[in-house]
């Protein structure tokens, strides 16, 4: 967790390692990203799944409103980029990185996100 807290600053919002369960994410009513740590002892079909989930891209993108600054800051703090800063065909810009176990994530600058005319 030391790498969402401390890295990215993210907070941790509950801790229960009885249950191998930790949530991140802002106080109150917001989306929050959940970490499930394999166990040996659940079902073992359970369990393979959850170790096929271990590095790979987990869907989820994080928006700044700075992407050069974010970078920079990242990077200082040793994080694995898969992805630079690019622009993007639809208007915005993205990088890619990777946690510690290597899952994947992204970050997209993008004022226009929520106003721009898809179709």
């Amino acid at each position: 967790m030391n790498f969402f807290q401390d890295i990215l600053e993210i907070p941790v919002i509950l801790y229960a390692p009885r249950f191998g369960w930790v949530e991140i994410g802002p106080a109150g009513d917001r989306a929050k990203i959940a970490f499930v740590e394999p166990n040996p002892d659940a079902d073992p079909i359970l369990y393979e799944w959850q170790l096929g989930q271990i590095g790979q891209s987990t869907g989820i993108t994080f928006e700044t409103r700075d992407m050069n600054k974010l970078y920079k800051k990242l990077k200082e703090r040793g994080v694995r980029f898969f992805l630079p800063p690019e622009e993007m065909p639809w208007g915005g810009i993205m990088a890619g990185f990777e946690d510690p176990d290597g899952n994947r994530y992204n970050i997209v600058e993008d004022p226009e996100h929520y106003t721009r005319d898809y179709q």
